[in-house]
């Protein structure tokens, strides 16, 4: 069961597994690629830049729709940062090959203002990610703590972990809450509120039932759903039983703080299942990226000008 206060941390989760990412899309790049320059060589025209425009539209649609970020003002963001991607290829091809009042001069304007939005960006959404993995982790590793038993008996059934007193306003507010911080996602339907939470857990919020989750039924009737990959990251396979009720433990311990306006203290034991090492590398390694990306772009610019 779960107990949040004078426990000895010991981690129980395996290291996170490095995924490869975005496989279809760069095949279907590397395809344009070849087709572009076959219609160069063979026709000497130029429709396949239009296909690529159309593709990054296309994609920054779905991810927007699909995308979760605490801040809205992020989201529409990143919708605008790909307009002007999927655009540009299509100012491009107007300002080189077609007679129109756009040129080069507006061209580059283009690309200065995208540059500008990305350079924020792309370094704040690598940031909210490791955020949003490293806080459903440390959730994650929070419930397990008071786990001991190292039984198998994993379910893909939600897990009933009993009643609880509480209305749905509350649940709601608690899940805005866990939201802005990253917590786990808030999925409010007609007869619960579903809050989501996994270990794989990236910008996606969508097929929230698929990943771990607690439901709050309107009739107080409270269900635990782990999902297998998440399950599979425990270095001992834990009783599945135990914890599911310490993770239905550890979210009453969460309402309970969250209507004694203790907010705080729910963050510090959440931070407290961090190293403080970690804290210092992804800083690191945010700095890093950030130069990186601003050096290539300067370096980048200053090629094209000469």
């Amino acid at each position: 069961m779960y107990q949040p206060d004078g426990m000895r941390k010991k981690f129980k989760l395996k290291t996170e597994r490095v995924r490869k990412l975005a496989v279809t899309f760069v095949i279907i790049l590397l395809a344009l690629i070849a087709l572009q320059v076959a219609e160069d060589e063979i026709f000497g025209t130029h429709y396949i830049p239009w296909l690529y425009g159309l593709i990054i539209l296309i994609f920054g649609s779905l991810f927007y729709r699909a995308v979760y970020m605490p801040h809205p003002f992020a989201r529409i963001w990143l919708l605008t940062g790909y307009i002007l991607l999927g655009t540009a290829v299509w100012h491009y091809e107007l300002a080189s090959h077609i007679n129109t009042f756009l040129s080069d001069t507006t061209y580059d304007i283009h690309l200065a203002v995208m540059v500008f939005m990305f350079l924020l960006l792309i370094p704040y959404m690598l940031v909210q990610k490791s955020r949003i993995k490293t806080r459903f982790r440390k959730l994650f590793e929070l419930a397990a703590q008071p786990v001991e038993d190292t039984r198998n008996g994993y379910s893909t059934r939600p897990y009933p972990a009993g009643k609880g007193a509480y209305t749905r306003d509350e649940i709601v507010a608690l899940g805005r809450f866990l939201e802005k911080h990253m917590i786990a996602v808030m999925h409010p339907e007609d007869d619960r509120i579903l809050l989501s939470f996994s270990a794989n857990l990236g910008f996606n919020r969508k097929d929230h039932e698929k990943y771990s989750n607690i439901c709050f039924n309107d009739n107080g009737e409270i269900l635990v759903t782990i999902n297998r990959d998440d399950y599979a990251q425990f270095k001992d396979t834990l009783a599945f039983e135990q914890l599911c009720d310490s993770i239905a433990l550890l979210f009453r311990d969460f309402l309970e703080k969250f209507r004694q306006g203790r907010e705080k203290e729910i963050l510090v034991s959440m931070d407290a299942m961090e190293p403080g090492i970690f804290k210092i590398i992804v800083m690191i390694v945010a700095v890093l990226v950030t130069a990186g990306f601003i050096v290539s772009i300067v370096l980048w610019y200053i090629a094209r000008q000469s």
